[in-house]
């Protein structure tokens, strides 16, 4: 097996989710490398011995799963790493809306992170249709289910029986 890296994207939506999993990347590294530097850049300060090493954990998971998403090339990865995204954009807003932490930097983040989110997410059709596919299930039979034992079996082989 040859270890290659994923090829760029033909398609805009392919395009987006890989940029946009490059930025995510390129963030964690930053949380990771530098995280004194990016509390400060985003405002965050604190009187506790630490608090800023709490950026370093935070950017190294953001890290790795944007890189395992640009080296797995997978759709779902892309996916699940917009819906995270998202999840983080929904609790930024939350945050600038209960907290009072409305700054610039604050609401640039929010669309950016926004933007991000919906270009990774853009992906989640082409990873429902890949499962759909996996599971030997066809958007003409989309209420169909599989028993137990046609799961126990080869999903390729496994078709549904359904009722006409």
């Amino acid at each position: 097996m040859e270890f290659s890296l994923p090829e760029f994207p033909a398609t805009p939506v392919g395009q987006a989710a890989f940029v946009s999993a490059a930025l995510a990347l390129a963030f964690g590294l930053l949380y990771l490398i530098i995280p004194q530097r990016m509390g400060r850049l985003i405002g965050l300060q604190s009187g506790r011995v630490g608090a800023i090493g709490e950026l370093r954990p935070a950017g190294g998971f953001l890290a790795g799963i944007a890189a395992a998403t640009l080296l797995l090339d997978q759709p779902i990865l892309y996916a699940a790493l917009g819906l995270s995204l998202g999840l983080g954009a929904f609790g930024r807003l939350l945050s600038l809306m209960s907290d009072q932490a409305a700054s610039l930097v604050n609401i640039v983040m929010l669309v950016l992170q926004a933007i991000m989110a919906g270009a990774l997410a853009a992906r989640l059709p082409e990873a429902l249709a890949e499962a759909g596919a996996f599971y030997g299930r066809s958007s003409s039979r989309r209420n169909c289910r599989l028993t137990p034992m046609q799961l126990s079996h080869s999903p390729a082989s496994s078709s549904c029986s359904c009722p006409g």
